[in-house]
This record gives C-alpha cells, sequence and structure tokens, in this order.
C-alpha cells in the first residue's frame, strides 16, 4: 500500500495509511521496518494486523436535509434509508434523527423508537432550531430515551430577570382613533425596540433572562431564565419578539373592530403568574421588568377588578423578595403616568417606575441592577472551542478534535450520563449513554448545515469527522448481522492468551473451533454465547503472522516485551520529573553530554570523603590503670610512715 523513508526523532511517530476493502472477508495489513544500521534484535520489526470486512451496517437517517455535511458521512459510511417515517427498524442498527420536532413523530412511534433501544439498537439525536430545547423535547416520553434534559445546565452566575413586554392592543390602537383605515401603526415600535436594546445591551450578558409576552393571554417565549452570556439566546428571543409583533398586527381593520367592541384586555395578571412560577425554580437575586404602556385593565367594565388582581399578584411577589420594574411608554402624546404610576406607588416601588415616551436603554432605568463588564475578559462569546471531555471514550479515543462551534442547543446531562465532548466554557455538546441493551448518543449542536445557521460546520470537516463516525459507531455497538454464527477476537501477542467469543444465532449445534490442527475448548456463557482461550508458545516464532481459527483471521504479534522498548521513564524520568537515578545521586545524560563531559564527571564523582571511626579506649584504660597504681602506691607510702611513727 505505501512505503517510503521516514526520519523519527521522538519515541513515537503516527504515519497514516488509508485504504478501501472492496472485497468482504479476511484481510491481513503487515507492517514492516527496515532499519538502515545494522541491527541487533530485529524480532520486533514487522506488525500484523487482522481485518475482517462485513456489509455496511443499515442505518435509517430521518432529516429534512439530505445535502448536508452529516448526510454526507452518514451516506459515505453505511447501507442508509431515507424514509421520512420508521421503516423496518428491526432489520436497522441504529436510528439517525437530525434536527427533527417532537410533533415529527406520534407517541407510538414513540413508543416504537423506545422498544428499538432497549432490544439493543443504536439511536443518535443531532441537534439544531427544531430539537432540544428548540423541539418540544423537556418532559416528553422521548426525552426519557436521551441522555439529556432539553433545558440548560445550571448557571450559578448572574441575577435572574423576567422580562413582561405588552404586545396588547391597546399599545397601538390609540394611533387608529382619527383614521382607521390610513393610520400607520408604529407606537409598536418603541415596545420592541426597548426589549431588543436592553437585551442586547452587554452590561447584562452575566445575568439569566426570561422573556414572556402578554396580550389578551400570557405568551412564554423562552422555557424558564435562559444565560443571556450566549449569543444564539439572546438571537432567538429577539427572534421571537418580531414573530410575535407580526402575528398581532395582521390587520388594520381587525384592531379597530376588537376596539370598537372593547376586546383587547391586557392579561398581565396571567404574565405574573407565569414569571412567579418560572422564579420558583431559580435561586439568588430576582427582577420583574415590566415595559408596557401603563393600561393595565383596557376593559374598562373590569377595570377595577383587574388593576386590583394585578396588585395582589405583585405585592406577593414583592414580599417573597423579588424587585420590580415598570417602564411606562404611552401610546400617545400627552398621555400621562395614571394606572402605572400608582400601581408602582402602592407597591412602595415608586422609585422603580420609569416614564418616557420614546424607545429606552438600559442605563436609563432605575432599580435595575447589573454587573459592568470586565474589561480584561470579554463575556460576549461568538464561538465554543470544543474539548474532548472524556479521552478514553470509544468515540474519543483515536480523534484529535479540533473544532469550533457557534450554536448548540441547551441541555443538562442526566446523572449516569457520559459527556464526551463539551465547549471550553463547560457546556455539553457529545453525551452517551446506555438506555437497556441499546446506545443513545445525544449531539446538541446541528448537522453541519443547520437550515443556514451553519452552527457546526468545523465539527465536520477533515479529520474532526472521525467524531461522527465513531459516534454512529459506538450507538451500533456490534455491527455483525445477527445471523449463523459470530466469532469475535482481539489481536494478541505471542506468549500471551487471548478470549474468543463465539455468538450462535440460528444454529443449533455448536461447530468445532481449531487453531494450528487443535481444536479449541468452548464453554456457554449466556444465551447461545461461548467463550474459550487461545495460547500460543512464546518460544515458537513460526506462529508469528496472520493466523486463521476455523477461517477467522487472528493476528499473532511478536512476545509483548519487545513491544516498550527504550528508556524506562521511572528509572530515567520524564517531563521534568527526576527518576530513580538522579533521586539516588546519579544523573542522565544526552548522547552529546556523555560524549563530552561523562569521563570528567566520572572521575570527579569517584573522589570520595571518607570518614573513618577512631578508637579512644585504650587510652581511657591506660589513663585509669595509671591512676590506679598511683593510688595504691600513695596508700602504701602513708603505711610504711605511720608504722616508723609507732616505732
Amino acid at each position: 500500500i505505501r512505503s517510503g523513508t521516514f526520519d523519527q526523532s521522538n519515541k513515537e511517530k503516527t504515519i497514516s495509511v488509508s485504504r478501501t476493502f472492496r472485497e468482504l472477508g479476511a484481510h491481513e495489513l503487515r507492517v514492516e521496518v527496515t532499519p538502515i544500521n545494522f541491527e541487533s534484535n530485529s524480532i520486533n520489526n514487522k506488525f500484523y494486523k487482522s481485518i475482517y470486512a462485513i456489509p455496511k451496517p443499515q442505518v435509517q437517517f430521518i432529516t429534512d436535509d439530505t445535502s448536508s455535511p452529516l448526510a454526507e458521512v452518514i451516506l459515505n459510511l453505511y447501507d442508509v434509508s431515507m424514509r421520512k417515517e420508521l421503516d423496518n427498524l428491526d432489520k436497522r442498527k441504529a436510528l439517525v434523527l437530525n434536527n427533527q420536532h417532537i410533533d415529527t413523530f406520534s407517541e407510538s412511534e414513540v413508543q416504537q423508537v423506545e422498544e428499538f433501544v432497549r432490544e439493543g439498537g443504536g439511536l443518535i439525536v443531532v441537534g439544531g432550531d427544531q430539537s432540544y430545547n428548540y423541539g418540544g423535547y423537556l418532559n416528553s416520553s422521548f426525552e426519557k430515551i436521551l441522555p439529556v434534559i432539553s433545558t440548560p445546565e445550571e448557571y450559578d452566575g448572574g441575577r435572574n430577570i423576567i422580562m413582561l413586554l405588552d404586545i396588547s392592543l391597546s399599545t397601538f390602537v390609540h394611533t387608529l382613533e382619527d383614521d382607521v383605515v390610513t393610520g400607520e401603526v408604529t407606537v409598536y415600535s418603541n415596545y420592541a425596540s426597548s426589549a431588543i436594546n436592553i437585551i442586547n445591551d452587554e452590561r447584562l450578558f452575566n445575568e439569566n433572562l426570561g422573556l414572556i409576552l402578554f396580550r389578551d393571554k400570557s405568551i412564554p417565549v423562552t422555557d424558564g431564565l435562559v444565560p443571556l452570556r450566549y449569543q444564539s439566546n439572546r438571537d432567538r428571543i429577539v427572534e421571537s419578539i418580531n414573530e410575535e409583533t407580526f402575528e398581532t398586527l395582521k390587520t388594520q381593520e381587525v384592531i379597530a373592530l376588537l376596539y370598537e367592541q372593547g376586546r383587547y384586555e391586557t392579561a398581565l395578571d396571567s404574565a405574573l403568574l407565569d414569571a412567579k412560577e418560572w422564579l420558583k425554580r431559580e435561586s439568588g437575586d430576582s427582577t420583574i421588568l415590566i415595559i408596557s404602556d401603563g393600561d393595565l385593565a383596557s376593559d374598562k367594565d373590569k377595570e377595577q377588578e383587574l388593576y386590583q388582581k394585578n396588585l395582589e399578584i405583585a405585592q406577593s411577589m414583592v414580599d417573597e423578595g423579588t424587585n420590580i420594574v415598570f417602564v411606562h411608554i404611552p401610546p400617545h402624546e400627552g398621555a400621562g403616568p395614571g394606572q402605572a404610576s400608582d400601581f408602582m406607588t402602592e407597591l412602595g416601588l415608586e422609585e422603580n417606575y420609569v416614564f418616557t415616551d420614546s424607545a429606552i436603554e438600559l442605563g436609563e432605568i432605575t432599580g435595575l441592577d447589573y454587573d459592568a463588564p470586565d474589561e480584561d475578559e470579554p463575556i460576549d462569546i461568538d464561538e465554543w472551542q470544543l474539548i474532548e471531555f472524556n479521552p478514553n471514550h470509544f468515540i474519543t479515543r483515536n480523534t484529535e478534535l479540533a473544532a469550533n462551534i457557534s450554536g448548540f442547543n441547551a441541555i443538562t446531562p442526566k446523572p449516569g450520563a457520559d459527556r464526551v465532548v463539551r465547549t471550553e466554557t463547560g457546556e455539553s455538546i457529545l453525551t452517551t449513554w446506555r438506555y437497556g441493551l441499546g446506545r443513545v448518543v445525544a449531539l446538541t449542536t446541528d448537522d453541519g448545515y443547520g437550515n443556514g445557521n451553519r452552527w457546526s460546520s468545523e465539527l465536520y470537516a477533515d479529520e474532526n469527522a472521525r467524531i461522527i463516525s465513531s459516534s454512529i459507531n459506538w450507538a451500533i455497538g456490534n455491527p455483525y448481522e445477527e445471523e449463523g454464527a459470530i466469532l469475535e477476537a482481539s489481536d494478541k501477542w505471542l506468549g500471551t492468551p487471548t478470549i474468543l467469543q463465539l455468538t450462535m444465532y440460528n444454529q443449533e449445534s455448536v461447530p468445532r473451533l481449531t487453531f494450528n490442527s487443535q481444536e479449541i475448548d468452548m464453554s456457554m456463557i449466556g444465551r447461545n454465547t461461548y467463550q474459550g482461550e487461545l495460547s500460543s508458545d512464546i518460544n515458537d516464532r513460526s506462529l508469528i503472522g496472520v493466523k486463521h481459527v476455523s477461517g477467522y483471521p487472528i493476528a499473532i504479534n511478536y512476545p509483548l516485551e519487545y513491544r516498550d522498548i527504550g528508556i524506562n521513564k521511572d528509572v530515567a524520568g520524564h517531563n521534568g520529573r527526576t527518576g530513580l537515578i538522579e533521586d539516588y545521586g546519579g544523573k542522565v545524560y544526552t548522547e552529546e553530554e556523555a560524549k563530552a563531559t561523562l569521563l570528567d564527571d566520572t572521575r570527579e564523582m569517584s573522589e570520595r570523603t571518607v570518614t573513618e571511626p577512631v578508637d579512644y579506649k585504650p587510652y581511657f584504660i591506660l589513663a585509669a590503670l595509671m591512676l590506679f597504681l598511683a593510688d595504691v602506691i600513695m596508700r602504701r607510702l602513708k603505711e610504711v610512715k605511720r608504722l616508723r611513727n609507732q616505732k
């Protein structure tokens, strides 16, 4: 396949070789190194790898975009069915759902998918603007199968702000009083512009925000609070404001008719109740920001009743520690504070009442605290670098991920799920778990195209695309067709045993397995599953190469002891850490250092200062003996003198 001359200075070097096998069955891959200089031991210069090519696994791919980078990867590597409805799942190895809304499937189809996964099938769910938190997955029966919950991961920083934006007919109907036919509905732009100015102000990028629109009913836009630090969250909120604006302001004739009938009730009470429910799930400081025309009860027959209801709900929230700020933008020139001012005064928050006749900026609002952005560390993030959070997982084991993404779905991994890839700021992008006998992969970014959004085009480019095929392969698990007898075994080292596993699908008797003309003993370890051990004599070099067990290829390479050669890092040290040699006073030399200084260092280190003990015991014994003799002589002399005196 390939040959050449390669230079190598490091202990390990990777050389990529690509090959497409066009025939099914056993194949042999051999790598041989021919050293330029003499080598005393050549047993480890050849390495063998056995390969058994099987038919492409059958995969069903449900997508609205057959030209995306994801589709290109799947169509090239697998036997793919592109039908929109579930099709013969019992014959498929995996099901790939690309950016599919929950409404795509009926409840019976969801149950069919769950049964497929529970019985051993693979499921890969790819994100986008119609899936996960954007696709209605939260608390659905389909979400039960997934390793993630379609709600953002908890973010400990930031305050909680819930914006209540008034889009009721009273915000613009006064424009039509003089001329219903020709009057232009432009006042609403002040309300929408104020909301958008606040959402896109970088001084709030540290905070969490939820948006609820209200007219004759409450319209929650975000599913609870979302962090404003993500551009995708801000864009989504602004887009929703514009969509609801056009939905409300369809025709002037309808508006005029509703105005004449008095049917433009403002449901602030419903919006307050929704906000109160959201805050039960949050902790920390919370603020309700109301942007309205100040007409809190446009239905004159129910004016006092509605006003009082709004006041009671708001007062209960204030009593619980929630701050309330009211931005009052009157619908026409000359309108005064009216109900809105009274409303805030009765709450004891008159300092949080802002009256303006034009679109407002964040800095003009009193009572809304925010943190100034850190000039040294920008908060706004337009791209996120992907990081292999679990580099030892099957999916990431042989990949070198180097990609950025510009968007993702906000999810939270479930307990027991495995976070495989995440962003540099901690958001999970690739999450896996096992469900029953099957495997599920949650890829929470798009297919590389994303209906024009292109969140993750880099993920599908060049070597990064391996993460996609590895994810599908992991979900598939066993790629073999479940028929006949399937033998699985790893390549081995000479003298090291390897395990053989035989699975019988539709055969009544167990076939005999032989290796080197000898039968291998097999024992049952499960239903239709048998296991045996293949051993080899470490001294029988003739066994090295690709051999066969009843036709199944197994590579046997040189003994394991010849694999890990070179300097022992524990002894010599590595990466700035000392080894045993230096710990005990030695030194490790490079080849150049050895030639230049080894002899001098050896001579210097051979000179030793030796401390020898000196025995002073004899001197003390002699001194003691002399003292003893002196004492005896003195006593004798005294005795002689005493006897002479007596005479």
